[in-house]
């Protein structure tokens, strides 16, 4: 049986290199069946796993991914006094309750803020064990903790999960927030978010998936100590390592070069529990037994083993190599039991030459390099994808579980949660998700053009203001005012228009991407439905935000400024346009744009293939209206 199989693919959100063995070693010893269970695995990472357990032919069986009892929820909180101020609002009413941090100082300054418990990484043994008692045992616990807390942690009353940084997956913000409610009761998880968090993420995304560059640069130096010194094995930590490499970011990038050069069998590590130091007594048996007569405590039980297991061979200045583990095997303490007795003896009873801290490291090849680059950044940007993924959750107008469902595969339209921020009326959201009108669906339509047609160099606010016709300087003082989409919608306002333009990036036809500003550009799908429209289902803005119907005189102006512009080809396109808008039953924009019609005069296709690379044309143009136009060209 393999959990949390998702570890396996590197396409998942935890992945593991070393479980990419287990289909191998399946093999090797002859296991016929292998059962693997995850949670949070998309149809991409299904795949994967069957690849990499070599069970192609596997069964998959998905239970479904929906949470009725689980209220979903998102919060802005542009700064950190925003969300302590909000934790303290939820916290008003005493409830079992996660606050997950993305880091440690995160944890600490959760627990700082509210004065509350903490869990995390670099906390002792005894400190984490406390807390986890603390939170199987009280009645209304409140932790803040990193995202490791949680596993394996049998409690099903979990009434709330917060969110202070939000997860850079969605398959791990799935998995936080499904620790909540497991009971079935009602709980709640509001996710805290910021922009800033984002930029954590592509820095950790970048610090972790280093470039060719710098894998490089850090083999050759790796190779260069080799020869200088004679020797492949080393004690040294990646912050001295790192001083080394030029232009190395620091640790953590580094440890994300030594993974990917382990991988490859270029270099082997050590564990930190694997390095040995030296250690003797400082008395004789006699002395030794007179200060502990009887293992009665930590101290004498540490004196009374290592006497019995090595007596003669650690007297006299003598010492032998040993690690922590060996201790504890030998004691029967724990880690920090073993660390807390030995510094207690140290100098009096002990002789003692603590073990390297860090992690050692042998090189095993001084050959070129012959990695696949190519494939480590199909996996940078698969990571990128998907932190693009968590902020389209962030910002969908959809119901959230409903895009949670989609997003690992399953297509129930129908169903919405009735109790997310999206659904609930009360949320604020002013809006409803329904059906759109056939109105509305050309008006969609329209937006989307603009979007199209200034894809990757506009953002929601200045398309928002672009076709609602805006007097604003940045628009009017550009050629903006000049664009054929120029106040197309003006009988809507600017808020309205940023509305519907989130609730299409929650349905997937728009996304918002970070180059210097964030802009907006049309998906695939979203070139699919500019294509060929169709009935479409989305989260529309309440009625009160339409200011006016008629068309302003700035969209007037645009209008008879084309029709001067045109010439009498133009013309003549422009009453063909409107012929076939009649006969269709659509607005003449709908069949072509001013600015298509313009082209067509100016380029004046010969063939359906002409007018198809006619900029907002396409296939489905071509095939209803291209027959029409050519023949009306082909005249003149």
């Amino acid at each position: 049986m393999v959990d949390e199989a998702h570890c396996i693919s590197q396409w998942g959100h935890d992945f593991r290199p070393d479980y990419t063995r287990l289909g191998e070693m399946a093999q090797k010893l002859g296991i016929k069946q292998i059962c693997a269970f995850t949670a949070t695995a998309t149809p991409r990472v299904r795949d994967d796993i069957k690849t990499q357990l070599r069970r192609p032919e596997m069964d998959v069986v998905v239970t479904g991914f929906a949470r009725p009892n689980l209220s979903l929820m998102v919060e802005e909180c542009s700064k950190k006094d925003k969300k302590l101020e909000k934790i303290r609002e939820l916290l008003e009413d005493r409830k079992p309750t996660i606050i997950y941090c993305s880091t440690r100082k995160a944890v600490e300054e959760v627990m700082d803020g509210l004065s509350i418990r903490g869990y995390h990484g670099g906390m002792s043994d005894r400190d984490r064990n406390d807390a986890q008692d603390y939170f199987l045992y009280d009645s209304n616990p409140v932790l803040a903790a990193t995202n490791a807390f949680g596993m394996g942690i049998d409690r099903a009353d979990i009434r709330q999960v917060i969110h202070y940084n939000f997860p850079g997956a969605i398959e791990a913000y799935y998995q936080e927030v499904g620790r909540a409610g497991r009971d079935g009761e009602q709980s709640t998880c509001v996710l805290l978010f910021s922009f800033a968090d984002r930029y954590t993420h592509e820095f950790l995304i970048d610090l972790n998936n280093p470039d060719e560059a710098m894998i490089r640069s850090t083999w050759l130096t790796l190779v260069n100590m080799c020869k200088r010194t004679g020797e492949n094995y080393f004690e040294m930590t990646l912050g001295e390592l790192a001083e080394m490499i030029p232009k190395a970011k620091g640790e953590q990038q580094l440890s994300g070069v030594m993974k990917e050069l382990e991988k490859k069998n270029y270099i082997r590590r050590g564990f930190r529990q694997e390095n040995t130091g030296k250690m003797g007594f400082a008395k004789s048996r006699e002395q030794l037994l007179a200060d502990f007569p009887t293992p009665k405590t930590q101290r004498a039980i540490f004196i009374h083993r290592f006497l019995e297991r090595h007596g003669d061979t650690m007297m006299n200045g003598a010492m032998i190599e040993i690690s922590y583990y060996q201790m504890c095997s030998i004691t029967g303490l724990k880690p920090e039991q073993v660390k807390r007795v030995v510094n207690a003896l140290k100098g009096d009873q002990v002789l003692w030459e603590p073990p390297f801290s860090g992690r050692s490291f042998e090189v095993l090849s001084d050959g070129a390099l012959d990695i696949d680059f190519s494939g480590l950044k199909k996996r940078r940007d698969s990571e990128v994808e998907r932190l693009d993924e968590m902020i389209s959750y962030v910002q969908t107008r959809d119901c959230r579980q409903d895009y949670l469902i989609k997003y690992f595969g399953a297509d129930d339209s129908s169903w919405r949660c009735g109790t997310c921020d999206r659904c609930q009326p009360a949320s604020g959201t002013g809006g409803e998700y329904r059906r759109l009108s056939e109105v509305e669906t050309k008006q969609v339509l329209r937006l989307m053009e603009a979007v199209e047609n200034f894809s990757g160099y506009l953002g929601l606010s200045k398309i928002a203001m672009l076709v609602t016709g805006s007097r604003d300087a940045s628009i009017v003082g550009s050629r903006l005012k000049d664009s054929d989409h120029y106040g197309c919608l003006d009988m809507m306002d600017q808020s309205h228009i940023r509305e519907l333009l989130q609730s299409l990036e929650g349905k997937g036809l728009v996304k918002r991407t970070k180059d210097k500003y964030p802009v907006l550009k049309i998906t695939t799908m979203g070139s699919e439905f500019i294509e060929r429209p169709k009935a479409l289902e989305l989260m529309v803005p309440s009625k009160k935000k339409r200011i006016k119907r008629e068309p302003s005189r700035a969209i007037e102006a645009i209008q008879r400024k084309q029709k001067i512009e045109g010439g009498d080809l133009y013309e003549e396109l422009r009453q063909l346009r409107n012929e076939l808008a009649k006969r269709d039953d659509v607005e003449p924009w709908l069949v072509l744009s001013n600015a298509a019609l313009k082209a067509l005069e100016d380029g004046k296709p010969v063939d359906l293939d002409g007018f198809r690379k006619i900029k907002g044309v396409g296939d489905y143009r071509a095939a209803r209206y291209g027959k029409d136009f050519l023949e009306l060209i082909a005249s003149k």
